[in-house]
């Protein structure tokens, strides 16, 4: 009896010591880690919205790696209960005849007065206001105008110029149309590519995500407004025989290293949050300029082993975990002025 006993005594106690060691390997998993200019020489009002951000020194809930796939399909198709947003669409025309397409929530047409902060939030290749991350934006405590790129989310593409990842005058356009008296105070990128030539062979790789999830909607959804033509496969191949040719780049290649961001980090003079995962099959953290981060102190990134690209979730229910820390970033680094003024706030999501 005595040895019985003896034996399920052990087997608790390897029981439990297991679960404190899955428990540890786990926290160690999610834990979240941040790279940003540090004190004395760091910005006061950068530096405290991030130490105070409550979200993020929590562990966030994360899949695991072994779970991916179906990672990858809650990440393309999940509706949450702050996914239930209707827009009102306004378009915009630019210089060359071309428009672009932006949507507000909640309507700008109310009577009421609204000195909100305003949010702008932007999609990334073929993205529009349906994406996920839009909707849950627009849930936020800000007034939301999502921009649709030209020929996306339905918009007509009235002009030769196709969208251009290089070219920020339709952001521009967005930006300065509520007046001239709203300006730009912060910024948050989630999941951005950095490093355009990097992003594009992570995509060309041969695995089972690109070949059959990423790659075909990606060139299904550049094909429906510019092209039809079945022979082209990868986003280069697009590229190449379009956006290459129309704004005058040697190749894709060429177009890529034109559009990437990161020679304009060190630039930036507005506070500047980005949120990166290190299992991000389409924008690999290979391309995403650390040092960067470290030297500019209007900037900081934030970096999670999971969320996948864009797939940032929570609670066992997954719900849209980013749209917590934006909130508390915005809501330190925006303050309120003493006479009501909009400010436009950039959410750029690529």
């Amino acid at each position: 009896m005595d040895s019985y006993i003896l034996q399920h005594l052990f087997v608790a106690v390897a029981l439990l010591l297991a679960a404190v060691w899955i428990r540890k390997l786990y926290i160690r998993s999610c834990r979240i880690q941040l790279f940003a200019y540090r004190p004395p020489n760091a910005s006061p009002t950068q530096y405290n919205a991030i130490r105070h951000a409550p979200t993020l020194s929590l562990r966030p809930i994360c899949f695991s790696v072994s779970c991916r796939p179906a990672y990858v399909v809650i990440n393309a198709h999940r509706r949450d209960k702050h996914s239930d947003v209707s827009y009102e669409r306004e378009i915009l025309t630019a210089g060359d005849g071309g428009s672009v397409a932006i949507d507000w929530y909640p309507s700008h047409n109310s009577n009421k007065p609204d000195t909100r902060p305003i949010a702008v939030v932007m999609s990334g290749v073929g993205g529009s206001s349906k994406e996920y991350y839009s909707l849950a934006d627009g849930k936020l405590n800000y007034r939301v105008v999502v921009m649709n790129h030209r020929g996306c989310g339905g918009a007509r593409l009235t002009s030769p110029r196709p969208y251009n990842a290089h070219e920020t005058a339709d952001i521009r356009l967005t930006v300065n149309h509520e007046s001239s008296n709203c300006v730009l105070s912060a910024a948050v990128g989630i999941s951005s590519p950095f490093d355009m030539p990097t992003t594009v062979r992570a995509m060309e790789d041969r695995n089972f995500l690109n070949d059959y999830v990423f790659r075909p909607a990606l060139v299904a959804g550049t094909k429906r407004y510019l092209l039809k033509n079945e022979k082209q496969r990868s986003l280069s191949e697009l590229d190449d025989i379009i956006t290459a040719k129309v704004f005058n780049t040697k190749d894709s290649w060429g177009y890529y290293e034109l559009a990437s961001s990161k020679p304009y980090v060190e630039h930036i003079k507005i506070p500047f949050l980005v949120f990166a995962s290190r299992d991000d099959t389409i924008n690999p953290v290979t391309g995403t300029p650390f040092d960067l981060f470290e030297s500019n102190p209007n900037t900081a990134l934030v970096v999670t082993n999971h969320g996948g690209h864009i797939g940032f979730y929570q609670g066992l229910r997954p719900r849209s975990w980013h749209t917590d820390p934006v909130a508390e970033f915005f809501g330190t680094v925006v303050q309120p002025s003493k006479k009501p003024k909009p400010h436009h706030i950039l959410d750029i999501a690529k």
